[in-house]
């Protein structure tokens, strides 16, 4: 069955520099054809000298989120960044893109459901994933063109700039959708039925509308155990339930209640946001480390796990953490995804930027992942995390480890991005050295 086409509420628009950007004005026009509200950020002409220059450039990032704060707070555009429904998008070209996108790392209120790059400067390398976990965009359209010039130039000159506009972004993520035109030059994409034809299609493509909630977001206990319920009930049988000895190991209800007293934030959920439905979850446990040793052997079954064997979330600690199950209702999954698919992407996003604040602002490190793969896909994706199966469960299913003091990792690149980011923070900022 069709849907109807998606209306944003507000799409931006961000020029480049030595020009009067006129492909503006045309745009206003065309969107408005579509009852799309356009509003540019018109910083005038920018001329090379200046744009040389960090600090002048610095300045321009800071003048676009007044801008954005300035406009997103207008009543009359009914701007919500927390509903995804209600944000709005932007299209930006050339230094638009280092505006936009620095901007975003600096200001994380700063957020788009969509992005339309072209001519893109930003490096090849650009911290996408740092925006993907912050939850800062839901879509990305990325438009290079090969006879683009000017961008295999500007990062000799200009620092945090690259060729993105000339060869894509080196980056794997259901949320960037990157297209090349081999005989683009630099402004190539304002001639003719460009915007109709790549441009509107996105703007109109339905947000992607899953959320994640954590546990320490719940403030009522009774709706936590509801959706304890639900999930142990409804996802956990459609994931788990035809499984070989699931009934051996199911969780006993009230059990989970048990955990969330001493850990509300062993779960991370995912959440449809037009009606409210939990749609998947992650339980990671940090427990001791005898527990993890049982585990890791074979010897402790999910059922067995108590209360006493979780541990809270406290300040200067080093973790081990058994991902006891990763579960996503099979109706919250686009069939042409595959195994990586956008209800996945946006729950371990969730997951892994909720270690990295309690990294950043606790001192809290995991060392370890621990899991067990009871199904096909669990044991795959086990293998897309960069774990290694170490050995059995009783069951006979295998047991997968991931240490992340390991130097011997796997290759970077191999790794889906959201544990890249997470290893790349603990190097960075290396507080249990």
């Amino acid at each position: 069955m069709a849907t109807d086409k998606f209306i944003p509420p507000l799409v931006f628009s961000v020029h480049g520099i030595r020009t009067k950007a006129l492909w503006q004005k045309s745009l206003s026009e065309t969107l408005k054809g579509f009852t799309i509200i356009h509003t540019p950020f018109s910083f005038g002409y920018y001329n090379v000298f200046r744009f040389l220059l960090k600090p002048s450039n610095e300045k321009m990032v800071d003048r676009f989120y007044e801008f954005y704060c300035k406009t997103i707070s207008d009543p009359k555009y009914q701007i919500d960044t927390e509903n995804y429904q209600k944000r709005p998008s932007i299209i930006v070209h050339s230094f638009g893109s280092y505006i936009v996108a620095y901007c975003m790392l600096k200001y994380q209120d700063v957020k788009f459901d969509k992005i339309i790059l072209c001519g893109s400067i930003l490096p090849r390398t650009f911290e996408w994933a740092t925006l993907f976990l912050r939850d800062q965009v839901n879509h990305v359209q990325n438009e290079y063109g090969l006879k683009d010039i000017w961008t295999k130039l500007v990062g000799r000159f200009v620092k945090r700039t690259g060729d993105s506009g000339t060869f894509g972004f080196h980056v794997s993520s259901l949320y960037i959708k990157q297209t090349r035109f081999d005989y683009f030059t630099h402004s190539d994409y304002f001639n003719g039925q460009h915007v109709t034809k790549f441009w509107l299609p996105f703007l109109q493509k339905q947000p992607f509308n899953l959320g994640i909630k954590h546990g320490h977001d719940f403030e009522d206990v009774a709706e936590f155990s509801k959706v304890l319920d639900f999930t142990g009930t409804v996802i956990d049988k459609k994931c788990y339930g035809e499984l070989p000895h699931y009934n051996e190991v199911e969780i006993p209800r009230g059990l989970s209640l048990k955990w969330i007293k001493i850990n509300p934030d062993i779960y991370t959920f995912l959440f449809d946001q037009r009606t409210n439905e939990v749609k998947g979850y992650i339980n990671a446990m940090p427990i001791e480390d005898n527990i993890f040793e049982s585990i890791k052997e074979g010897k402790l079954p999910d059922d067995e796990i108590t209360d006493e064997h979780i541990i809270p979330f406290l300040k200067n600690q080093k973790l081990k953490m058994y991902l006891m199950s990763i579960a996503i209702d099979p109706q919250a999954r686009n069939v042409n995804e595959g195994l990586l698919n956008m209800a996945f992407e946006r729950l371990m996003n969730g997951f892994i930027n909720k270690l990295i604040y309690y990294y950043t602002n606790s001192n809290i490190k995991v060392s370890q992942f621990l899991a067990v793969g009871w199904t096909n896909e669990g044991r795959r994706l086990c293998k897309i995390l960069g774990m290694t199966m170490i050995g059995n469960d009783e069951f006979g299913n295998p047991i997968y480890l991931l240490d992340l003091e390991n130097e011997d990792l796997p290759k970077k690149e191999h790794l889906i991005e959201s544990i890249k980011k997470l290893i790349e923070v603990y190097k960075q900022y290396p507080i249990f050295e």
